[in-house]
C-alpha cells in the first residue's frame, strides 16, 4: 500500500515539478510556427491539471528528517528517477525552444549566443541541481519560471518587434509609393510650371519690348520738349537782343538830339560872335569917321593958326598946341606921330575874334559832319541788327511752329498707342496675374508635397531609430539578464552554502530583500557665462550693495536714501535770491506762509463741496461707485443702477482693445467686428481760468448763489467755522508742544526738499 501511495505520490508531483516548462515550449512553438511541435507538446499539460492539491502535502525536507525517516529512502529514489526523465524531457523542451528561438531571431546574433550561453548554463545548473537535494529543486524550479517568463517577455518583445518591422516595412513601402507618385506629380507640376514660366517669359517680354516702345516715345517727347524749350529760350534771347537793339536806337536817336541841340547853340554862338564882330566893325568904322573929322577939324585949325601967324607973328602959344595936337592924327593916318592905343586894342580884339570864329566855324563843321557820319552809321548798324534780329525771329518761329507740329503729331501717335497699349493691358495684366497664381498655386503644391515627403521621410528615420533604438534595448535587457542571472546563481551558491552551515545551528533565515538599484547620477554643475568668464579673467568680484550705512550724528543705523537718510542734518536748504525779494524778508517763513495758506486753501475748497453735497443731498465719496463715475455733486438720481447686456457688452468690446482711447483710435484686425458704441463725450469745466467759459460756468455759478441764497445755509455754515475754529487751535497747541521740546532749532527737513526742488 504504501508504494502504491508513493508511485501515486510520484506520479502527481512529477507533472507538479514540470508543469512550468510547459507554458514555455508551446509558447515558444506558437512563435516558431509549427503546428505539430504543438500538438506534440499538448500531453504534458494534462498532468498539470490533475494534481493541484499535492503541493500543499509535501513538507520542507532537510537532512535531520531524512536521516529519522530512511524508509522513504526507496521513494526519494524513484521521485529521482522520475525527475532525471522529466529533466531529460525538459533538456529536449529546452534544446527545442532554443532551436525555435534561433529560427525566429535571425537578425540578432549576439543574442543568440548569448542565449546558447545561457541555455548551457542552464542546462549545467540543472544538472548540478539534479544532483543536489529536493530542496535545491523548488530553488531551480524559481529559477525556471524566472527564466520562463523572461524568455516570454522576450518572445512577446521580439514578436512585437517584429510586427513593428512588419508594419514599418509596409509604411515604408506605402511611404516609397507616395514618393514615387508625388515624384511623378512633381515632374508633371514642374513640366506645367515651365509650360506657363514659358507663357508668363513671352509675356514679360512683350511687355519689356512695349515698355521700351514707350520708353523711346517719351524720350521723342522728351527731346522734343527740349527743343521747344531751346527754340523758346532762342525767341526770348531775339527778343532781348531787340529791346537791347531798341534801347540802342533810343540812345543814339538821344544823342543825335544832344548834338543837334549842340550844333544849334553853336550857331547860336556864332551868331552872337558874329553880331560882336559887326558891332566891333560899326565901331571901327565909326572911330574911323571921328577920327577923320577931328583931323579935317585940326587941319582947318591950323591953317587958320598958320594964317594968323602970318598975320600976327610966329610961336604963339595956341598955334604949338594945334600943332601938337594935329601930329598925332597924322600919326595916325600914317603919316607921322604914334597910333591911338584904343584903335590898336580894338583892331587885335578884331583879329583874334575873327580868328575864334573861323576856328568856331570850322569845328563846327567839323563836329556836325562827325556827328552826321556817326548818326549814319548808328542808324545802319541798327537797320542791320533789326534785320538780323527779324530774321532770327522768323527762323524761330518756323522751328517752333514745326516742332509744335512734329509735337502734335508724336502726340496723337503716343495717344494712339498708349490707346493701344491700355486696351492690351487688361489683358496682359489679367494673363501675368494668371500665371502668378498658377506659379503660386504650384509653388504651394510642391512645398505641400516637399513637406508631405521630408515629414513621410522623418516618420521612416523616426521608425527605423525606434527600431534600432528598441533592439539596442531588448539587446541590453538580454544582456543585462544574463548578467542577473549569473549573479542570481552565485548568490545563491553562496547562500546555499551559508544555509547549509547554519542550517543545523540555526534553522531557517528570513530573506534579506534586495539592493535597490543606484539611482540617476548627481547634477552636474551649469558652465560659467560669458559675464562670469570675463569677471573671472579680469579678477572682478561682484559684492551685494549695502542699503543702510552708520550716521555720526545720531549715532544709529540709516538708510541710505530716501528720507531721514544718512547724514541728513548735514543737507543745508537753499533758496536762490530774487530780483523782486523785498530786504529784511525771510524766505524760509515766507516759504512756510504760502505752503500754510495752500493748505488752507485746499481745506476750504474740500469744506466747501461737503457743504454743496450735503445740501443737495449726495451720498459720501466714499460709498460711490467708480463704475458709475458719480460726481460728489451728484443728486440721489445718480445712484448705480443694475448693469445692462448692452454695457456689459460695451465694456467687454473697449476691454479687449485694452487701449487709452477704448480702440477707438486704433487700426481693426480683419475679421475683427466694431464697436456697437464708440464711447461717451464728457464735458468737465476748463482748469484754467479764462478758457471755455460758457453756459456750464454760469450753471455752476447760479448753483453756488442759490446755496448761499438757501434758508439752511447757517447751519453747514456754522458746522464748518466751528471746525476750522478747532482745527486752528489744535495747531496752536502742537506747535507751542513742538517749540518748547528738544528739536527746536532742527529744521523742517521734509518741507526744506520739497521747496529747494520747486525753487530750483
Amino acid at each position: 500500500m504504501q508504494n502504491s501511495k508513493t508511485s501515486r505520490n510520484g506520479s502527481s508531483d512529477a507533472p507538479q515539478r514540470t508543469s512550468p516548462a510547459t507554458p514555455r515550449s508551446s509558447r515558444v512553438a506558437k512563435t516558431g510556427g509549427n503546428e505539430t511541435d504543438s500538438a506534440g507538446i499538448t500531453p504534458t499539460r494534462t498532468p498539470t491539471e490533475r494534481s493541484p492539491k499535492v503541493i500543499e502535502r509535501r513538507s520542507p525536507r532537510s537532512p535531520v528528517t531524512e536521516k529519522k525517516r530512511p524508509s522513504r529512502l526507496t521513494e526519494l529514489e524513484s521521485k529521482v528517477n522520475q525527475l532525471q526523465d522529466e529533466l531529460k524531457k525538459t533538456k529536449e523542451q529546452l534544446s527545442a525552444s532554443e532551436a525555435r528561438r534561433r529560427q525566429a531571431q535571425q537578425e540578432a546574433d549576439e543574442a543568440k549566443k548569448q542565449g546558447q550561453d545561457a541555455s548551457s548554463k542552464l542546462e549545467e545548473s540543472q544538472c548540478q541541481l539534479v544532483v543536489l537535494s529536493a530542496a535545491e529543486e523548488s530553488r531551480l524550479q524559481e529559477l525556471r519560471k524566472i527564466q520562463q517568463e523572461r524568455d516570454r517577455t522576450w518572445q512577446a518583445e521580439l514578436e512585437a518587434l517584429q510586427k513593428q518591422q512588419s508594419v514599418d516595412a509596409a509604411a515604408l513601402s506605402s511611404a516609397l509609393s507616395e514618393i514615387q507618385r508625388l515624384k511623378l506629380q512633381l515632374e508633371a507640376t514642374v513640366q506645367s510650371d515651365t509650360a506657363r514660366a514659358k507663357q508668363c517669359e513671352h509675356a514679360d517680354s512683350e511687355l519689356e519690348g512695349l515698355k521700351q516702345e514707350m520708353e523711346l516715345r517719351l524720350a521723342t517727347i522728351e527731346a522734343l520738349k527740349v527743343n521747344v524749350s531751346e527754340s523758346d529760350k532762342a525767341a526770348a534771347d531775339a527778343n532781348a537782343m531787340a529791346t537791347e537793339a531798341k534801347l540802342q536806337l533810343e540812345t543814339a536817336k538821344a544823342t543825335i538830339d544832344t548834338l543837334l541841340a549842340e550844333g544849334v547853340r553853336l550857331q547860336e554862338c556864332l551868331r552872337s560872335k558874329d553880331i560882336e564882330l559887326s558891332e566891333s566893325k560899326a565901331r571901327v568904322a565909326s572911330l574911323e569917321e571921328d577920327l577923320k573929322k577931328a583931323q579935317a577939324a585940326g587941319n582947318e585949325i591950323l591953317n587958320e593958326a598958320q594964317a594968323g601967324n602970318a598975320n600976327g607973328g610966329f610961336g604963339s602959344p595956341l598955334t604949338e598946341v594945334l600943332k601938337k595936337s594935329v601930329h598925332p592924327t597924322s600919326d595916325v593916318n600914317g603919316s607921322c606921330g604914334s597910333p591911338d592905343p584904343e584903335i590898336e586894342h580894338l583892331r587885335m580884339a578884331l583879329e583874334v575874334a575873327e580868328m575864334r570864329y573861323q576856328e568856331e566855324q570850322t569845328r563846327m563843321t567839323f563836329e556836325t559832319k562827325t556827328v552826321y557820319e556817326m548818326l549814319e552809321n548808328v542808324k545802319s548798324e541798327c537797320t542791320r541788327q533789326v534785320c538780323d534780329i527779324e530774321l532770327k525771329l522768323k527762323s524761330k518761329n518756323d522751328e517752333l511752329m514745326s516742332a509744335q507740329a512734329a509735337l502734335t503729331a508724336k502726340a496723337q501717335e503716343d495717344l494712339h498707342r498708349s490707346d493701344r497699349l491700355s486696351e492690351m493691358q487688361p489683358e496682359l495684366e489679367a494673363k501675368l496675374m494668371k500665371s502668378i497664381t498658377d506659379i503660386a498655386e504650384l509653388k504651394a503644391n510642391m512645398m505641400d508635397k516637399e513637406n508631405a515627403l521630408q515629414s513621410l521621410a522623418e516618420e521612416n528615420e523616426t521608425l527605423k531609430s525606434e527600431a534600432g533604438r528598441k533592439e539596442a534595448d531588448v539587446q541590453q535587457r538580454y544582456e543585462a539578464a544574463v548578467a542577473e542571472l549569473e549573479l542570481a546563481k552565485a548568490a545563491e551558491q553562496d547562500r546555499r552554502a551559508a544555509e547549509d552551515e547554519r542550517a543545523v545551528e540555526e534553522g531557517p533565515q528570513v530573506k534579506k530583500p534586495m539592493r535597490p538599484f543606484n539611482r540617476g547620477e548627481l547634477p552636474r554643475p551649469k558652465p560659467p557665462t560669458k559675464w562670469e568668464q570675463f569677471a573671472k579673467s579680469k579678477g572682478i568680484i561682484k559684492h551685494k550693495k549695502n542699503k543702510r550705512a552708520w550716521d555720526e550724528q545720531t549715532n544709529s543705523w540709516k538708510r541710505t536714501y530716501g528720507y531721514d537718510r544718512v547724514n541728513d542734518d548735514r543737507d543745508v536748504p537753499i533758496i536762490e535770491a530774487k530780483l523782486t525779494d523785498e530786504p529784511g524778508v525771510d524766505p524760509f517763513a515766507q516759504r512756510r506762509e504760502e505752503k500754510k495758506g495752500r493748505v488752507d486753501k485746499q481745506e476750504k475748497n474740500r469744506l466747501g463741496n461737503l457743504k454743496n453735497a450735503a445740501k443737495v443731498g449726495a451720498l459720501p465719496s466714499h460709498i460711490q461707485l467708480a463704475a458709475t463715475s458719480v460726481p460728489i455733486t451728484g443728486t440721489k438720481a445718480d445712484l448705480p443702477r443694475k448693469a445692462k447686456k448692452e454695457d456689459l457688452e460695451n465694456v467687454a468690446g473697449m476691454a479687449s482693445a485694452a487701449t487709452a482711447s477704448g480702440g477707438k483710435f486704433d487700426k481693426k484686425l480683419p475679421g475683427e467686428k466694431p464697436l456697437k458704441k464708440a464711447g461717451k463725450n464728457r464735458k468737465f469745466l476748463p482748469v484754467v481760468e479764462g478758457k471755455g467759459m460758457g453756459n456750464l460756468e454760469k450753471q455752476q455759478n447760479d448753483k453756488i448763489l442759490n446755496s448761499l441764497l438757501a434758508k439752511n445755509f447757517e447751519e453747514p455754515l456754522d458746522a464748518i467755522t466751528m471746525y476750522k475754529v478747532k482745527k486752528d487751535n489744535k495747531r496752536r497747541k502742537d506747535k507751542q508742544s513742538s517749540s518748547s521740546g528738544s528739536n527746536k532749532l532742527k529744521p523742517q527737513k521734509k518741507i526744506h526738499k520739497k521747496s529747494s526742488k520747486k525753487s530750483a
